[in-house]
């Protein structure tokens, strides 16, 4: 894992195989596809894909319950859509999808934007890019 972690620089998705021996004498293998959520705070948070076309995930982890809200903005500091605002999510791992669409169902352009996450935890920020 310490080979893994080296490898994923502030969150990625990453193919994991396990082998092993089961006590009945065969063996297994089992591939598994993790997102390894790294980050320099309490919490940290990741889109992927990044550039996204037509859609992407954002992911992040929530240690306690309590209202988490996560917002797109636009290069100017403007909303452009509220993905999620929930006043009693639970503790634990989350995934929000982001279409590309603002608020009013409408595609957005090509560009960078801007995501918020905020939650009991703390808030995180990052930004990612629309392709077309």
């Amino acid at each position: 894992l310490r080979e893994l972690f080296s490898k994923v620089n502030g969150g990625s998705a990453v193919t994991v195989n396990l082998e092993g021996h089961v006590v009945s004498g065969g063996r297994f293998r089992a591939e598994m596809n993790l997102t390894v959520l790294v980050g320099k705070g309490p919490l940290s948070a990741t889109v992927s894909p990044n550039p996204l076309n037509p859609d992407a995930t954002l992911s992040f982890l929530t240690l306690k319950s309590g209202q988490v809200i996560v917002s797109v903005f636009d290069s100017g500091g403007r909303l452009v859509r509220t993905l999620q605002n929930e006043a009693g999510s639970p503790a634990g791992y989350h995934e929000v999808t982001f279409d590309g669409r603002g608020e009013k169902g409408e595609r957005l352009g090509s560009g960078v934007y801007f995501y918020k996450v905020e939650t009991p935890d703390g808030v995180a920020t990052g930004r990612f890019v629309i392709l077309k």
